[in-house]
């Protein structure tokens, strides 16, 4: 269970890489403290604007993900509580019902993360968006297409409209 959050925390690593180059090329004075793991989400934001999961808004992109983190380990921390301290019956159903939370937030991860890249993608005028989209989806990658498209031209974000 426990390195799920890890694995988690090394891809927000690399996906950090990438858009600390996406904000290097878009002039950002601080875009290296995009390799924070979570911190460097806030650039996510700032390079994809406001975009939308699940027909909500999401303005602080980092706020969003550290919630989303937090609920995800308190889940898994009881859930660990639960195996240590309840009989094997109640365990099981205990990480049955643990479960469900956990999924919904890497769910929520995983769909910001395809919405905040769709609103990159139309803002570099990236050809062939069908095709980088389902490329995106493996999440993986995210951060060689950012890499990729960090010398295109940028549309700023007040001509964008969705």
């Amino acid at each position: 269970m426990w390195w799920i959050l890890g694995a988690t925390l090394l891809y927000l690593e690399l996906l950090g890489a990438g858009i600390a180059f996406l904000n290097r090329s878009l002039g950002e004075k601080q875009w290296y403290l995009a390799l924070i793991p979570v911190y460097g989400l806030q650039y996510l934001g700032r390079a994809a604007g406001v975009f939308k999961v699940l027909a909500v808004p999401v303005k602080k992109c980092a706020l969003f993900f550290a919630e989303l983190l937090i609920v995800a380990f308190l889940c898994g921390l009881y859930w660990y509580w639960g195996v240590r301290h309840v009989v094997p019956k109640g365990a099981a159903m205990l990480g049955q019902i643990m479960l469900l939370p956990i999924a919904i937030c890497y769910g929520l991860m995983y769909l910001s993360i395809l919405s905040a890249s769709l609103r990159i993608y139309k803002r570099f005028y990236v050809k062939r968006l069908v095709w980088v989209m389902l490329a995106s989806m493996l999440l993986l990658p995210v951060p060689f297409i950012y890499y990729a498209i960090k010398d295109r031209k940028a549309m700023p974000l007040s001509e964008m409209f969705d």
